[in-house]
């Protein structure tokens, strides 16, 4: 299959189709029995396709179908794969570096161990994709889909996910440190002992995350919606929580040591607390020593509300369960 490339990279100019398995091509400009002429070119096809180990470096594959196809440890770097199609393709340790993926359709595919540093995933379907494990450092994933992708121990160091889906994506273990977060949804998101160093979080939405053990140390969290999440053990020191939404969160035994905050929101969101300097991380110290004796207080039957903010020790009253 590898010897249908030109020199350059790109398939064949005759070649307009590759129909998988039947060995039938059909030529430029040929049409399909009974459809009239037309005059762009079709798509490549090669769905299904075993294209293990093959070297495509820097190929023109461009709008190709490979649905289904095998590129097991292909090395595709430097390929042009815009708005291919790769659904439950299987790109197992594939090589994808600096490759341009960018509108790229790979729902379901595997990509476990596949290295895509600094590769362009711009606007691209990643939807319940496997990436356990891939080397994504400094990847461009902006507007990207990841919703429910298993992206568990996967490195996103200094990567690009701004405005990107990653509802009920599995981030654990996974490094994002430096990573670009800004105007993202984790929503329900598994970030346990995730790194996230220095990461950009501005005005994510962080409904229901979990951060159990994670590392946000330096890590900046403006205008971030926390609501129901879990940042029990999370070392939040120096994180910058300013005009966050926290109501509802776990935040039992997590560190702030060196948090700066100003004001944080809640109640409608329009509600803010404001905070002088050092002010917050004085305030909410009493959380690490208490909460599991405030824990006890909530019931199936019965649960108690912090009726003023999170900021000040907590007045507790009775509301119907």
């Amino acid at each position: 299959m590898r010897n249908c490339l030109t020199k350059t990279g790109r398939w064949p100019r005759s070649w307009r189709a590759i129909g998988s398995g039947s060995g039938r091509r059909r030529r430029a400009g040929q049409p399909q029995k009974g459809q009239p002429h037309r005059s762009q070119p079709e798509r490549v096809l090669l769905d299904r396709a075993d294209l293990s180990g093959a070297i495509l470096v820097n190929a023109d594959l461009r709008e190709t179908s490979l649905i289904g196809t095998t590129l097991k440890k292909t090395n595709l770097k430097g390929a042009s794969l815009r708005g291919a199609g790769l659904i439950g393709a299987n790109l197992a340790q594939a090589i994808l570096r600096e490759a341009d993926l960018s509108k790229a359709d790979l729902r379901e595919a595997n990509l476990n161990g596949a290295v895509l540093r600094e590769g362009i995933l711009d606007s691209a379907s990643l939807y319940g994709a496997s990436l356990k494990d891939a080397n994504l450092v400094g990847a461009n994933l902006g507007r990207a889909l990841l919703k429910r992708a298993d992206l568990a121990n996967a490195d996103f160091s200094r990567a690009n996910l701004f405005s990107s889906d990653l509802e009920e994506a599995d981030l654990s273990g996974a490094n994002l440190a430096d990573a670009n977060l800004s105007g993202s949804r984790l929503v329900r998101a598994k970030l346990n002992q995730a790194s996230l160093a220095k990461a950009n979080l501005h005005g994510a939405d962080l409904t229901g995350a979990d951060f159990t053990g994670a590392n946000l140390e330096g890590a900046n969290l403006q205008d971030s919606t926390l609501k129901w999440s879990v940042l029990k053990k999370a070392n939040l020191s120096c994180v910058n929580l300013t005009g966050s939404y926290l109501e509802d969160a776990n935040l039992g035994e997590w560190s702030i040591k060196g948090v700066i905050c100003s004001y944080i929101r809640s109640g409608s969101e329009k509600e803010i607390t404001r905070y002088g300097e050092g002010e917050f991380e004085k305030r909410f110290s009493f959380l690490k020593r208490s909460w599991s004796l405030f824990s006890e207080f909530r019931s199936p039957s019965r649960r108690f509300v912090w009726v003023s903010s999170l900021c000040s020790p907590p007045t507790r009253s009775w509301a119907p369960g």
